[in-house]
């Protein structure tokens, strides 16, 4: 009975252990695979009440650094601070990445993993700014340097 008791034991703890360690290295992976430069995809975008000023809108970039800080080169009324922390969570598929701006820590915008293979991905719900229209849904593409 004893050594049965060890053998699941030891078991468990070789399950639990390859978890852990896995889900560790797809949050890394999926952290350095968000790092860098994103322009605003206007063709995946609809910006609804703010389409008339798209020309100024276009040049929207969103910049992840790798010290977990991200910034968008210019504010804009439909999302709610220019600035931020951004975090990925563990590695499960369904998980979303989080935007949480400086201004208020409690207000924070989800992000999808990079679907396609030009590394674009969508910001969903996004909070406005306070009095301005929401754009629901923002997609972004990875500019290539």
């Amino acid at each position: 009975m004893k050594a049965g008791s060890i053998l699941i034991f030891s078991f468990g703890a070789l399950i639990a252990g390859w978890y852990i360690w896995n889900n560790t290295y797809v949050k890394n992976e999926s952290f350095n695979e968000v790092v860098g430069n994103y322009v605003i995809d206007l063709s995946q975008t609809n910006l609804g009440y703010y389409a008339r000023d798209s020309a100024k809108y276009k040049h929207l970039t969103l910049t992840f650094e790798s010290n977990a800080t991200f910034h968008f080169n210019m504010a804009v009324p439909f999302i709610y601070d220019s600035t931020g922390i951004w975090k990925v969570p563990g590695g499960m598929s369904e998980d979303w990445n989080h935007l949480y701006y400086r201004s208020n820590k409690n207000i924070y915008t989800q992000f999808s993993r990079m679907f396609t293979k030009d590394s674009s991905f969508c910001l969903n719900s996004v909070t406005p700014r306070k009095d301005s229209i929401p754009v629901y849904i923002i997609c972004f593409k990875k500019v290539k340097r």
